[in-house]
């Protein structure tokens, strides 16, 4: 799978009505960062082009928020949506998605809602340029090459969080995972920068080594998860790599367990 993200930090234009404000954290959002309202506002998302959008972000609790929004599609009629799950919890979640449609220039006008959007990503199709925008690749995507019999797949699969956040899904609803050495994956892209996204265990107490190897340069990790003093439990959009400013043309990523 592969969409076109464009995150809430760069939509400040988009946010009208309610009392829209921008919250920090530094784990758990894309970019450490969400935009939410807890009063009726509106949202509207314009796209040059591409085939559908869907919003990720914390749905309300149904005990001080209403569960449903209008929507409206270019000059169509808008039309009443319920967000996924809706109840007294609130869930991270892609909350709504388009219809397809034809690729091109849209505009979505969603209003009277109260809601959490931490991003956007956008479908592109057979026509959508994808020079300068920011790319997402899913760990499902056939452009991804795992290497070892260690991997094991999840999906569907609740990320229980700590107090004060929201349980949730990681991007696409699944994972791929792996603790075993000699394990790895390898990704060709083209491009001027990349980052390395997936969901944090803290449960999983105990240390992992990593390679990343981009372009025959090699970045070592080590991850450790201390016992006992640590209230997180999962956490996604968690950051494992990143690399800017690279010369534009294509690029080998090497991803490898080493302990």
């Amino acid at each position: 799978k592969m969409w076109l993200l464009l995150d809430s930090s760069d939509m400040s234009s988009s946010f009208t009505g309610g009392d829209w404000m921008a919250l920090s954290f530094p784990v758990g959002w894309m970019y450490n960062s969400t935009m939410v309202t807890g009063t009726l506002g509106n949202l509207i998302v314009s796209f040059q082009a591409g085939t559908s959008i869907s919003f990720i972000g914390n749905t309300p609790s149904s005990t001080n928020s209403p569960i449903w929004f209008l929507t409206s599609i270019d000059s169509n009629e808008p039309y009443n949506c319920t967000f996924p799950d809706a109840g007294p919890t609130q869930l991270y979640t892609q909350w709504y998605q388009t219809p397809t449609l034809t690729d091109g220039l849209h505009i979505v006008s969603l209003s009277s809602i109260v809601v959490d959007l931490d991003y956007t990503l956008i479908t592109p199709g057979m026509t959508t340029p994808l020079e300068g925008s920011t790319i997402v690749i899913d760990d499902t995507d056939q452009e991804l090459i795992y290497e070892g019999d260690g991997w094991n797949t999840t999906t569907n699969e609740v990320m229980v969080c700590f107090d004060g956040c929201v349980d949730g899904f990681p991007l696409g609803n699944g994972t791929h995972k792996t603790r075993t050495v000699g394990n790895g994956l390898k990704f060709m892209f083209a491009g001027t920068s990349l980052s390395v996204y997936g969901v944090f265990d803290w449960t999983a107490t105990g240390s992992i080594s990593l390679d990343f190897t981009l372009d025959n340069q090699t970045t070592s990790k080590d991850i450790i998860v201390p016992a006992g003093n640590v209230p997180l439990q999962k956490t996604q959009n968690y950051q494992f790599f990143s690399a800017t400013n690279l010369t534009a043309g294509s690029h080998t990523l090497l991803i490898n367990v080493t302990q």
